[in-house]
């Protein structure tokens, strides 16, 4: 405790020499207290006690006491209060009467007496503080008078430099033991002035070398900086912390003492954490590796201990950054090499440390592997730290609330509500270990919500419902790195306004809407969270507001969160990389659409619609977008922009290990205030580049107007579905409509369609029935009578109030190639189909009643083409209309089979194909390559205008961006990251290709227009499209497996009717011949093969293009 360097006679002057106005009195007074003092000491009693404390209150209050005698009467009442603070067993009580006397002495000290009042405020915290150590009733309030006692003595006015010093001692004391039970950000920036005047006073003093005391408040002022940012998220307390924390080392020395050692590399772990910085960690280990070199020839277990845990928190931080999991294992295995020297030590503090460390990395190994022993390691270690003693109960609440998050994790992986259920009770244990933590209560209420949405169970929602209400009755405390509180309570409040609405409770449901909509609506907005949740909850708003049919408000929302698309828009292809993004982004585009038509703005429906189209497709070609034109015009620009971007995304596309909580993860990466920060910095970058020139559109939409003149004759219908409703909007040259779409299953037919979502699952079915998933469906119907029937909701749904809509009757013309031709270019519809839509061959819709086409599309004479979007369809569009020397070079790639072996990857029909394509399209000198490995198709394909594949392709169900076209695999070719994917052609691969003036890509492959992958279905992330994307106008695919007797005819059918158009050299012109002759092989093909009955055999032919 504290000692108080002064002459401490001068307190008791008057009663060692001066003579009292009534000496005997005060003998007697004395005499008496002796007595008094003995008699309780003896029986401990507290009447005896009682007594005491009344005879140094008569002295208080007795008359004949002059003034002169004041200072004398204080330090009595002050050795009362001393005895209170002295008693073994101190009550509330007890402290009370201390406070009373310390006050009582006070008021006695002459008014110039301010040496004495510092002295004893000194002494009366450094012994109650002693006191209130032991007592456990409202002892935050107690220590929180003590520093105010201690405060007051620092800002006194004292003679005595030691004074100074010692009241700036206790105070630091005081508020140490209140941070201790508060963890109050206030409490620790006053700990941190007290700290920096200390060090004013000692500098004073020590003018060439630094004592060690010195060096000690350097170190202690180091760590209240980096406990300032664990608290409070200040992030500039962290360079503050590094550099005190250097000016801890002696002069002279290079490495510093141990404990400086480890101090410095803890704050540049959370400097490295923070800032995302894999140079400043490496830093931290290159120190704790300096150190762990001088150990080893003792070997002192504690500090090598005390080197292994920073050192594996070190590794942890740079595979968040890399996710590279060697770093895990390494971090692993150095944490586990500290667990073996425990028997050699007992600090259970740092025994409790390593253990959470061991949790945490497990918990992350466990998060890539999903195998159940690397959880049950990690529930292992979780329980160990909670075991050793010299723990803080903040300590062990968070090692409680490490073993919930794992036990969340292990329940996601496994969906088995055990794993849930440990997890909340974890979470309640650690509450009641810290009730103050806010990270811990919004855990427990979040998997409270999570149970009461799977399992409804009431109680839940009940108990979830009271944490939000704590929660927000404390936001003024709230630690900075929970930026989604907000949303949290947003989504029990609109639970219990569902719960209520089906209670018909109206009155408690429209209370909770308010409550639902104000928070989510404060999330979307606050400049504190990051993108992806701004824009989450934006959307739950939107729906919410979407009960009220309050469309405005809605719209705005959503089109404010579509504003950070183009500001978050990812480098990477690979859909591991993108799902926490693009999970949060799928479907937000159509809804953002439906709400503008509903509230009648019809051109921003569709503007919003395009924003939201292809990101990654778009991100992967920079020609797309606009950071090519960046990148070349301001390169200090281009690259502040993808810094901040890439911070604002929290790294979280550079994974290839994304889990369902991956979103969570990624709100935990960066505090509130670094968050507000960023985004302040990223509009500064965007409103510097929109003042350059030529950069005034950079990341901006496309608008309407230009939209209306990239479709010149033909009509793109955009298909939007969302739960707000299902409208086509009609895009033409001077005009903008929407329409409603009616009900997707028309009265009388069968029951098993009963949306879009059993649609698609009823072309799976027909298209992939021997996939696992689809064995379960009784297949006893024919697959082409179901395709059929699906063919005709199409027509119910989409075609025909599309035709109506656009008065296209049906036309009293015959079926031959100048007629279709002719209606290529009043007829042609551009498809735009949107998430599900893009699964159904609406080309082909229908109603197939014996004896007429008239309900047909291809009856009608309509030509379909299909686009991803308009920014596809400019650049499809700036191909074909650009000079070309290649016009007459084609590229063929067939993968025949081989007379000497056989393989999976060989096509029967591939010879014959070739013979067909070759004999109809004379005009074309085809250079023709048999089994080409991937290097040799991608080596020649840069440079030639026509290409067509016969191969078989395959659309990957869970990664799209690995689907592939299958060419022959050799030596050369190997895929090292994949062995399976040597040979293979992938939509990665092939939408990095750049060809030169590329006409059209017919790909007659399986599936070469098909993307299974629901939340990604508006990337349009398909073999088709990635052609597009290199640089090809044109492409014909196949929306599902195609059957290899008809692929050669159609492309035969194909090149002979393009051929009969002669030479075409205007771009336009020749759009429209393409288009048309897809349309006229079509029927043809239905013709020759007298198939309409049989969609499956001509229905998958899509073409896409310009």
């Amino acid at each position: 405790m504290n000692q108080v360097q002064v002459d401490s006679n001068e307190l008791f002057a008057a009663f060692e020499g001066n003579n009292l106005a009534n000496h005997e009195w005060s003998s007697d007074w004395e005499n008496q207290r002796d007595y008094k003092t003995k008699q309780w000491k003896t029986s401990g009693n507290q009447k005896d006690l009682t007594s005491l404390a009344n005879h140094c209150l008569e002295l208080s209050n007795h008359s004949s006491v002059s003034e002169s005698n004041e200072l004398w009467i204080a330090g009595q009442l002050h050795e009362m209060a001393a005895i209170f603070c002295s008693l073994q067993t101190s009550t509330t009580e007890d402290l009370d009467n201390a406070w009373i006397f310390h006050r009582l002495a006070l008021t006695h000290l002459p008014a110039d007496a301010v040496d004495a009042k510092a002295t004893l405020q000194i002494r009366f915290v450094d012994r109650i503080l002693m006191a209130v150590k032991a007592d456990g009733n409202d002892v935050l309030d107690k220590l929180e008078a003590i520093a105010a006692e201690a405060r007051e003595a620092s800002e006194l006015d004292v003679r005595n430099h030691n004074l100074k010093s010692a009241a700036l001692k206790s105070l630091e004391v005081a508020l140490e033991h209140a941070l201790g039970r508060s963890r109050n950000p206030r409490t620790l920036e006053e700990l941190i002035y007290v700290r920096r005047e200390k060090l004013k006073h000692l500098a004073a003093k020590e003018a060439e070398q630094p004592s060690k005391e010195c060096l000690g408040q350097y170190r202690k002022l180091a760590m209240s900086l980096q406990n300032l940012f664990k608290l409070s998220g200040k992030v500039e307390s962290l360079d503050e912390a590094l550099s005190v924390a250097y000016k801890s080392i002696p002069t002279g020395v290079q490495i510093g003492s141990f404990p400086e050692c480890v101090l410095i590399a803890s704050i540049l772990i959370d400097i490295g954490e923070q800032r995302n910085s894999i140079t400043d960690l490496n830093k931290a280990i290159d120190l704790l590796n300096e150190w762990r070199g001088l150990l080893t020839t003792v070997k002192p277990a504690l500090a090598l201990a005390m080197v292994y845990d920073p050192w594996a928190r070190a590794l942890a931080g740079i595979y968040r950054l890399t996710r590279e999991i060697h770093f895990v294992l390494d971090a692993i295995a150095i944490a586990e090499e500290a667990v073996t020297l425990f028997p050699q030590f007992e600090y259970g503090a740092l025994k409790g440390s390593i253990t959470h460390t061991l949790l945490l990395l497990y918990t992350k190994k466990y998060e890539r592997s999903r195998i159940p022993e690397d959880a049950s390691k990690g529930v292992k270690f979780g329980q160990l730290s909670t075991e050793f003693d010299e723990q803080s109960p903040e300590q062990l609440s968070e090692h409680r609330g490490q073993l919930a998050i794992l036990f969340q994790k292990m329940f996601g992986a496994t969906h088995e509500r055990k794993y849930l259920d440990e997890a909340i009770a974890e979470n309640r244990e650690s509450l009641k270990l810290n009730g103050e933590s806010i990270s811990t209560r919004h855990n427990l209420t979040n998997n409270l919500l999570i149970r009461y949405k799977m399992y409804a169970a009431p109680g839940d929602l009940s108990e979830a419902l009271q944490h939000i209400e704590k929660t927000l009755t404390t936001q003024g405390h709230l630690p900075s790195n929970i930026g989604n509180h907000e949303s949290t309570a947003a989504e029990g409040y609109r639970l219990k306004y569902e719960a209520s609405r089906a209670e018909k409770n109206s009155v408690e449901a429209d209370i909770y809407l308010e409550k639902a909509l104000r928070y989510f609506t404060d999330s979307a907005k606050s400049p504190q969270n990051l993108p992806l949740e701004r824009i989450r909850t934006a959307r739950a708003a939107a729906k919410l507001l979407g009960h009220r049919s309050d469309w405005n408000a809605a719209h705005d929302l959503l089109h404010e969160a579509m504003n950070w698309i183009p500001k978050i828009i990812p480098i990477h292809m690979k859909y591991s990389d993108q799902r926490p993004i693009l999970e949060v982004l799928s479907g937000l585009a159509s809804e953002t659409c439906s709400a503008a038509i509903l509230c009648g703005k019809v051109e921003c429906a569709i503007e919003d619609l395009e924003r939201g189209r292809g990101i990654v497709i778009a991100s992967r070609h920079k020609a797309l977008h606009d950071l090519d034109t960046l990148e070349r015009t301001c390169p200090e620009l281009y690259h502040s922009y993808c810094s901040i971007r890439d911070q604002l995304l929290g790294n979280t596309y550079h994974s290839s290990d994304k889990t369902p909580d991956g979103i969570e993860s990624l709100l935990s990466t960066h505090s509130s205030s670094s968050i507000h920060l960023l985004n302040t910095r990223m509009q500064e970058i965007l409103d510097a580049i929109h003042a350059t020139p030529g950069l005034d559109q950079f990341l901006k939409p496309i608008k309407a107007s230009e939209m209306q003149e990239l479709c010149g004759r033909k009509t793109v219908i955009a298909l939007n579905r969302s739960g707000f409703g299902a409208h086509a909007i009609l895009v033409q040259k001077g005009q903008i409509r929407s329409i409603p779409l009616p009900s997707p299953s028309p009265p009388g037919f069968p029951d098993f369609v009963e949306n879009l979502e059993a649609g698609v699952r009823l072309m799976e079915r027909c298209i992939h029935p021997n996939e696992q998933s689809t064995r379960k469906w009784d297949l006893s119907q024919n697959p082409q009578n179901m395709l059929l029937g699906l063919l005709t909701i199409l027509w119910y749904h989409i075609a025909q109030p599309v035709v109506t809509e656009l008065g296209w009757d049906p036309p009293s013309v015959s079926a031959d190639a100048t007629d279709l031709v002719q209606l290529a270019v009043s007829r042609q519809i551009l498809w735009l189909p949107t998430g599900l839509y893009a699964r159904l061959p609406i080309h082909a819709s229908g109603r197939f009643s014996p004896g007429g086409h008239d309900n047909l599309l291809v009856g009608r004479r309509v030509v379909s083409t299909y686009i991803s979007s308009f920014r596809m369809l400019r650049h499809s569009q700036a191909i074909s209309r650009a000079a070309a020397t290649n016009l007459d070079q084609g590229l063929f790639l067939g993968m025949p089979k081989n007379s000497k072996f056989d393989s999976p990857r060989y096509l029967r029909t591939a010879t014959q194909e070739a013979k067909e394509v070759i004999q109809e399209s004379k005009a074309i000198i085809w250079k023709i390559l048999q089994r080409p490995s991937r290097n040799e198709a991608i080596e020649t394909m840069s440079t030639s205008a026509w290409l067509h594949v016969a191969s078989h392709g395959i659309s990957d169900p869970g990664e799209p961006s690995a689907s592939h076209l299958l060419l022959e695999a050799d030596d050369v070719d190997q895929d090292e990251d994949d062995p399976q994917m040597s040979g293979c052609l992938s939509v990665q691969q092939i939408s990095d290709l750049r060809v030169n003036h590329g006409i059209l890509a017919f790909l007659s492959a399986c599936s070469s227009a098909e993307s299974r992958v629901t939340r990604l279905l508006d990337e349009n992330l398909t073999l088709g499209y990635a052609f597009q994307v290199a640089g090809f106008a044109h492409v014909i695919g196949h929306l599902w497996p195609a059957n290899e007797l008809v692929c050669p005819s159609f492309a035969g059918y194909f090149y002979r009717y393009l051929t009969n158009y002669g030479p075409i050299e205007h771009g336009p012109d020749r759009d429209d011949a393409i288009a048309s002759c897809v349309a006229h092989a079509t029927v043809s093909t239905i013709v020759a093969h007298d198939c309409l009955q049989e969609p499956l055999f001509w229905a998958g032919f899509v073409h896409i293009g310009a």
